[in-house]
């Protein structure tokens, strides 16, 4: 994922719980080094973010870090998303890398995640990158 201050990422996020779908713009407005690992503050979502050589880890509050999106990623790849002392076990996969979305009349091809909370669907999210002002899909 191109994680680099300035750079913004562009999604449709379709929440099952409430039947919407909403159009996201979440831009890096910071970085630091915790552990000696290089993070990335997502404005807009209150969590930081860091490359790994198996995809995109989060890292909210308290909470260990976790993977988030799997990148490199297969149709069919699957893993677990846990918060220690909820009641929630996510499980999370790649259902295709080629989703066509449109968004203010600009046609984007995106990698389509599905979300599930205890065996039900509750978000499917579609992504596309962009690089600062350059305007062009990664």
């Amino acid at each position: 994922m191109p994680l680099e201050v300035g750079n913004y990422w562009k999604y449709i996020l379709y929440d099952f719980d409430d039947n919407s779908e909403s159009v996201r713009v979440d831009s890096i407005s910071a970085d630091t080094l915790l552990n000696g690992e290089k993070w990335y503050f997502l404005y807009g979502t209150n969590a930081f973010f860091s490359n790994r050589n198996n995809g995109l880890w989060e890292l909210v509050g308290f909470y260990p870090e976790e993977l988030l999106i799997k990148y490199p990623a297969k149709i069919g790849d699957n893993w677990n998303i846990s918060r220690p002392g909820l009641p929630v076990e996510i499980n999370a996969h790649l259902v295709s890398v080629d989703t066509r979305v449109i968004i203010n009349n600009e046609i984007y091809e995106c990698y389509e995640y599905e979300y599930y909370e205890n065996g039900l669907l509750k978000k499917t999210l579609r992504l596309t990158f962009h690089r600062n002002s350059k305007n062009q899909n990664l």
